[in-house]
């Protein structure tokens, strides 16, 4: 859960991977999806809400907030 980010965009980098990574309360929102480094990544994203939350089972992500 992340506070505070309405109408921000973001960017979700896997590092190496991630399993099963779920979003809610972006413009681009993910449901289990898998995501690895050079393959299909969730970039230049935008908050619609205040509050969003990512969720993922397993692996590593990186989160850049562009201010």
């Amino acid at each position: 859960e992340l506070d505070g980010v309405q109408d921000q965009t973001l960017s979700i980098l896997p590092f190496p991977e991630v399993n099963n990574i779920t979003t809610t309360g972006l413009e681009y929102e993910l449901t289990d999806a898998h995501l690895e480094l050079g393959g299909s990544v969730s970039l230049r994203n935008k908050a619609k809400a205040d509050t969003i939350h990512i969720s993922f089972s397993s692996g590593c992500a990186l989160l850049c907030i562009s201010h």
